[in-house]
């Protein structure tokens, strides 16, 4: 006849509570976060640069490597511009171009630093 196992009784440990409560806040806001500024926040930004957008000339000015975990990295190019005579710059990673190239970039009239390369927005820029 096999032995009776000995139920064990888990005491309460409130350290252990307070553990589980901050790790699963934390997955939780991180999570939040990761949605909202990758997700909401791209589309939104496509979104009204598509709605109220105006399009511009950028120059590339130079590139930047961006790792991608495990899938290795790529590119991004660094462009520049400028509204009413002040530079503004961006970033993206849609173009194979070169250094002085040049760019067409769609922006918003109220914050030029909210831009984005056309091939990302697809806003007709010419009749």
């Amino acid at each position: 006849m096999p032995k009776k196992r000995k139920e064990t009784v888990r005491k309460f440990d409130p350290f252990r509570l307070a553990l589980n409560i901050i790790g699963w806040g934390l997955a939780i806001f991180l999570s939040y976060y990761i949605v909202d500024s990758v997700f909401i926040k791209g589309y939104l930004r496509t979104y009204q640069l598509r709605k109220d957008g105006v399009c511009a000339s950028a120059v590339v000015t130079g590139e930047r490597s961006v790792r991608l975990g495990r899938h290795g990295n790529t590119t991004h190019l660094l462009y520049m511009f400028r509204v009413d005579g002040l530079p503004y710059e961006g970033e993206s990673s849609s173009d194979h171009l070169r250094k002085g190239d040049s760019l067409e970039i769609v922006y918003l009239i109220d914050n030029p630093r909210i831009n984005m390369s056309n091939t990302s927005v697809r806003l007709k820029c010419h009749d």
